[in-house]
């Protein structure tokens, strides 16, 4: 919730600060004296308005990459698999088998867990479960047999 309202409040303030700069491009508020007669307005460039292809093509790519950076970091440290039968080895869809720390999981469920990878050691690599995030409940016979 704190979070809500840390985001509110910064967009409020930037466009608060940032509505000054506006004001000139419709000419002056009512009730202010208008401009003297005889000042040239504004003249459009003769050639139109000219786009940079390089900083259109530049922001399209920072977009692009920033979405796939997103896309590829959400589901960082999330492991999904089956709980062995000592409920902490986890076996994934691909039958690489982890080890469990931090929290003792049901043997035989489908899991999605938040973990941070620790050394390796003899039996495999090592992970502390951070959080649950998911029970799918029980894991089918073919991937319990892995």
């Amino acid at each position: 919730m704190f979070k809500d309202k840390r985001i509110l409040f910064t967009t409020l303030a930037v466009g608060s600060l940032c509505c000054p700069f506006a004001w000139p491009q419709y000419g002056a508020p009512m009730g202010s004296p208008s401009p003297t007669p005889g000042t040239p307005g504004y003249t459009a460039p003769s050639n139109g308005y000219g786009v940079n292809k390089a900083a259109l093509g530049a922001g399209i790519g920072a977009g692009v990459g920033a979405g796939a950076l997103f896309l590829a970091m959400r589901h960082r440290g999330v492991h999904k698999g089956c709980v062995g039968p000592d409920g902490n080895s986890l076996t994934d869809k691909n039958g690489r088998r982890f080890q469990l720390q931090g929290s003792s999981l049901t043997p035989g469920e489908e899991v999605s867990v938040k973990t941070k990878k620790l050394k390796d050691n003899s039996k495999g690599p090592t992970l502390e479960v951070v959080d649950v995030k998911k029970d799918f409940g029980r894991c089918e016979e073919i991937r319990a047999s892995r």
